[in-house]
């Protein structure tokens, strides 16, 4: 966001991803929710809900945002996946497969009609070519992040977070009699959810102590939101999922200046995807035991591999 600050281009980025996001209505995310669980039931059960579902809106939604057909999901989504991939590839290969992703964001801006934008991506181009603010290479780079993070993060937790549905029928029902809980569900699911490879970093800028231990500036800390929003000093029973929780202060998103600017993004449509979920499939249940659904390994954003499932 620095970069963007500096530039002046940070208050549009923050207003296509703010409470209003007019590049996403919600009439057409659920449309596009209800196209991809069409394709699937025409595929025939049992269904992947993690590539029709999951995968499938997440990628509609950032792509449409900025500015991108849904064709360019072919290209660009299994790049991000190697990009957000630990240890299965050299830095060389990471490195190669971020400059396919950042060349084909600067194509696509360089194609653009000037006042005449397909979406944020070409309204950031615009604004730039006004301030010149940052390179052509530094813009790409920035688009391609916008990319590759909201995509595989959004269908992380869009997967994580059905999956964990399916193995609660009541919860299911709930949702499906009473499509007003969706955004206190959804942030239940926010919370429940363990969709986080790694660690967050963050060094210490002044000698402390944390809990026992004594820190030194300059030191390393690993922060996991994950293991923060089972703390059952701020969530009684932690390892239960409870729609109904309120207060619900997790820490998904972060907090305070590291706030992630797709919290709206990812809340808002998540409840209309769900929405449309349950009532589009009400007789929806899990084709396979929980323990037979598979993961990608190495993943920074924790992704089921398929979530087959009947109707």
């Amino acid at each position: 966001m620095n970069h963007l600050r500096n530039a002046g281009l940070r208050d549009e980025v923050l207003k296509a991803l703010g409470r209003d996001q007019p590049d996403l209505p919600d009439v057409w995310v659920a449309e596009a929710t209800r196209e991809g669980l069409d394709a699937m039931v025409r595929e025939g059960a049992p269904g992947d809900l993690q590539q029709h579902f999951a995968e499938r809106v997440a990628a509609r939604c950032m792509l449409r945002l900025l500015g991108l057909s849904f064709e360019d999901r072919a290209y660009l989504a299994p790049r991000a996946d190697v990009d957000l991939t630990m240890v299965t590839y050299s830095d060389e290969e990471l490195a190669g497969n971020w400059e396919e992703i950042r060349r084909h964001m600067h194509a696509h801006m360089a194609a653009r009609r000037p006042g005449e934008p397909r979406g944020l991506a070409d309204r950031l181009a615009d604004l730039n070519a006004r301030h010149q603010g940052l390179t052509d290479r530094q813009l790409s780079n920035i688009v391609a992040v916008l990319f590759v993070s909201g995509y595989e993060d959004f269908a992380s937790f869009l997967g994580v977070a059905v999956f964990n549905l399916l193995q609660r029928p009541e919860a299911l029902r709930t949702l499906r009699e009473h499509p007003e809980t969706a955004p206190q569900c959804v942030e239940e699911l926010l919370r429940y959810s363990v969709v986080l490879g790694n660690a967050i970093p963050r060094y210490v800028t002044r000698d402390t102590e944390l809990g026992a231990a004594s820190l030194k500036q300059g030191d390393l800390v690993l922060l996991s939101l994950d293991a923060v929003n089972y703390d059952p000093a701020a969530f009684p029973a932690p390892e239960t999922f409870d729609p109904s929780r309120s207060p619900n202060p997790h820490l998904r998103f972060g907090y305070g200046r590291h706030h992630c600017p797709g919290a709206h993004l990812v809340r808002r449509h998540s409840a209309t995807a769900f929405r449309v979920l349950v009532d589009h499939l009400p007789d929806l249940r899990p084709a396979v035991p929980a323990a037979e659904v598979p993961w990608h390994p190495h993943r920074m954003a924790i992704m089921p591999a398929e979530i087959l499932v009947t109707w």
